[in-house]
């Protein structure tokens, strides 16, 4: 009868201890899916931020400058000027550039033309 109650109490503790351990894998299991939860958190926290700081960044590239928008200063306005009458000058003078070349051209072809009347006209009076 104590070798069956023993028996017994074994039973009950060998339950008992692998209800603890399935507890214990249910707690750990639910313990990596809240890590994982909390970690996919974490990095679309991450990626907002990220964000954020590009669009602060933006806006600060935006903000005014002394009162005024960045586009609007007078050193800016006066720097895009340069900047286009250096523009404009590059063009008139590739512009020329091209105008001489055709310029030249005509009047090399204007000078085969003389040159091919002169030929035809040596040959007319070499033929009669």
């Amino acid at each position: 009868l104590e070798h069956k109650n023993r028996d017994i109490h074994s039973k009950e503790l060998v339950i008992q201890l692998e209800e603890d351990k399935r507890r214990a894998e249910e707690d750990k299991a639910a313990a990596i899916n809240a890590l994982e939860a909390r970690s996919r958190e974490y990095m679309q926290e991450k990626e907002e931020k990220k964000f954020l700081e590009e669009k602060i960044r933006m806006m600060n590239s935006q903000m005014l400058v002394g009162g005024q928008v960045i586009e609007e200063t007078p050193q800016f306005r006066s720097a895009l000027e340069e900047k286009q009458r250096m523009i404009r000058q590059e063009y008139e003078m590739k512009f020329q550039e091209i105008e001489r070349e055709r310029q030249q051209i005509e009047e090399d072809k204007a000078q085969v033309d003389r040159y091919k009347q002169l030929l035809l006209k040596q040959r007319d009076i070499m033929i009669a």
